[in-house]
């Protein structure tokens, strides 16, 4: 594929004359539902989600740009139409490893490397880290420079016909900032801030102290002005863009003996406990968090490896043949180690020279650095490489236990390119 080094602040127009670089076919919105058909919550979420990507454009080309500052300068280059994917070569072997995932599965006409040399340098005081932030987002929407930023950002999004499906929150000083800025823009999305410093995710706070961080981003929600209290409301969506705490001491009780709940649980949820908004972190550092959110607004699963590591006659409800048909309706290749493939052998096998899989749904049992199949027993170690960019599926108690940690098994699959982990932290 060509590439090319570029500086200067007209990122956009050099890409846009680049005979070579046509957009991509557009995203096709989903079909209506069957009148009289009710549609949950989350699938009427993931509806308006894939709505908006149906009226946008993707330049087919990676810009992959050396520095946070760049990258902001990057992303205030998109506009309410037009988008393009924007990565952070930091020149650790982790970053580049994620770059070539991402052209794995991408596949763009070009790649290029962008300085940004003409754009002022990145803050590094608080305050004005957040007024450069604010800048970069009001431009990617074309909303106006001055004044409050979500005025300004609900009188662009009211000219575009738009709702925001959800909230960011972010921190001046948390380094995944990079996934809040390009999640806000790329989905039209609101800023609620954060006045906090990075943490352990695998750390524990106790009930109070959550309680009080959800109140705050409660209180940031009231102030946006847009419905949020109900499931069905115009914000049905959180993102937490920071490296805190992830575990809540709560009271033990029926099943939960430990008391241990989710953060990522406790928030979006009524007054009576029902659900009200869906829940997500990306945590780390600038270049990881930049890729994990760029994934997501840029890729679609396509390839599937389901593997079922239990018994053939233990727990039915978790079967994987019905999953494996739904998924080869949606029209993706499915991969099925089923019963009786799924000793440790036939993982090891699979998973010895990396998978090519972006689906990956597991059934195990275990500790944060092992899981149990049936035969045998592996590690965080038998993670295997992954060649393109997965959303990983756990059914294993303890493995989001320390996502941070390498050397369990939530922190080996977002080492190896996980950009999103659905498991247990108890």
């Amino acid at each position: 594929m060509p590439s090319a080094r570029a500086a200067g602040a007209g990122l956009l127009a050099l890409l846009l004359s680049a005979p070579a670089l046509v957009s991509h076919a557009a995203a096709q919105a989903p079909p209506e539902p069957a009148s009289g058909t009710s549609v949950p919550p989350q699938l009427a979420l993931g509806r308006r989600i894939a709505e908006h990507r149906a009226r946008t454009s993707t330049l087919p080309t990676l810009v992959i740009v050396p520095s946070p500052g760049a990258f902001a300068a990057a992303i205030a280059q998109w506009t309410p139409t037009i988008r393009f994917p924007v990565l952070i070569d930091d020149g650790s072997d982790r970053a580049r490893e994620d770059i070539a995932r991402f052209v794995r599965a991408f596949e763009p006409a070009g790649v290029l490397r962008w300085d940004a040399s003409d754009a002022p340098a990145w803050p590094q005081d608080a305050p004005a880290r957040r007024a450069a932030f604010e800048q970069s987002l009001r431009r990617a929407w074309d909303a106006p420079e001055e004044g409050d930023l979500n005025q300004a950002l609900r009188q662009a999004w009211k000219a575009a016909s738009h709702t925001p499906p959800g909230v960011v929150v972010a921190s001046p000083a948390a380094p995944a900032w990079t996934a809040a800025l390009a999640l806000a823009a790329g989905h039209g999305q609101p800023v609620v801030w954060a006045d906090t410093q990075p943490g352990l995710v695998g750390a524990t706070v106790t009930l109070e102290h959550a309680q009080a961080s959800i109140a705050h981003i409660e209180r940031g929600l009231e102030a946006l002005g847009w419905s949020w209290r109900r499931a069905g409301d115009d914000i049905e969506a959180i993102t937490l863009c920071l490296s805190i705490p992830a575990r809540v001491q709560g009271k033990a009780g029926g099943m939960n003996k430990s008391g241990l709940l989710a953060l990522t649980d406790l928030l979006g949820r009524g007054p009576d406990g029902a659900r009200i908004a869906w829940c997500g972190m990306i945590p780390g550092e600038a270049a990881p968090a930049a890729y994990m959110a760029m994934c997501s607004l840029f890729l679609q699963p396509t390839r599937a490896w389901l593997f079922d590591g239990y018994a053939g006659d233990f727990a039915p409800p978790y079967k994987l043949p019905a999953a494996v048909k739904l998924l080869e309706t949606a029209g993706m290749k499915v991969s099925a180690n089923l019963p009786p493939r799924g000793g440790a052998s036939d993982w090891r096998q699979r998973a010895a020279f990396g998978v090519p899989f972006d689906l990956i749904h597991v059934n195990s049992s275990g500790n944060p650095p092992w899981f149990d199949l049936t035969p045998g027993r592996v590690y965080a170690s038998d993670v295997p490489m992954l060649e393109r960019p997965a959303l990983v599926h756990f059914i294993h108690s303890y493995s989001a236990q320390a996502p941070e940690d390498r050397t369990t098994v939530a922190g080996a699959w977002l080492e190896r390119g996980a950009y999103a982990y659905l498991g247990s932290m108890d």
